[in-house]
């Protein structure tokens, strides 16, 4: 949760790179995709839709009271167990899939990144909300925690960057023929692919930007991402 008053530029940059993000998936939802790719586009739209209210302070709280933490996460644990099975089923699809296994593998892992950060923020939060109540040692403690949420993020954060410069890469060369699909749907032409590829970058490098401050117990340099 972020506010224009404390770090305008992450607020700003977070807000336009996660609406971009929804509003591409809502784009593909209204093309009418065979169901297995819709069920993919609307569990991108729904981890879009989470990741923009969890920019703004006052967004994320009401919204939270609303649909609890535990809720929110077990839809993320939906989304890796849905790109698992489609990972699975690939390496047997023998060509048939399009996308390949290490796609939805990757897709998988983005969605496992997404339930570490919101694990990690309600363990954050949680401590924030009751350290006042604690002694020294039990501080000492909740840094231990944070400590090990940040552990655990280190490869998650490893692949959502090199996953948003491979979008990158993606943007700037194009499809190599038109079967070349980025995201779920195969895309109309060229336009469309790089569309795709900047809606996957803004996921990916959104998801690892608003979690360099979940970081810093772990890489203290990180805090200069809060601008």
């Amino acid at each position: 949760m972020f506010t224009l008053t404390d770090t305008p530029g992450k607020f700003l940059i977070l807000l336009v790179l996660f609406a971009f993000c929804a509003v591409w998936e809502t784009v593909q939802v209204t093309r009418r995709p065979a169901a297995t790719q819709l069920i993919s586009t609307l569990l991108h739209l729904w981890m879009a839709i989470v990741m923009l209210l969890m920019v703004p302070k006052n967004l994320w709280m009401p919204f939270a009271s609303i649909i609890p933490m535990p809720v929110i996460i077990v839809t993320m644990v939906v989304g890796i167990a849905w790109y698992l099975f489609l990972g699975i089923r690939g390496f047997s699809a023998r060509g048939d899939d399009p996308h390949g296994p290490w796609h939805h593998l990757g897709h998988a892992m983005m969605f496992a990144a997404m339930t570490w950060h919101l694990w990690a923020m309600h363990v954050k939060h949680s401590m924030m909300h009751h350290g006042h109540m604690e002694h020294d040692h039990g501080s000492m403690g909740h840094d231990g925690v944070l400590w090990t949420a940040a552990i655990v993020g280190v490869p998650f954060m490893i692949h959502l960057l090199v996953a948003a410069i491979g979008n990158i890469l993606q943007l700037v060369r194009g499809p190599r023929d038109t079967s070349e699909a980025v995201c779920h749907a195969k895309p109309t032409g060229p336009l469309d692919f790089r569309l795709g590829a900047l809606s996957m970058f803004a996921m990916n490098f959104g998801m690892w930007f608003m979690s360099t401050g979940l970081m810093t117990p772990l890489l203290p340099f990180m805090k200069i991402f809060a601008f």
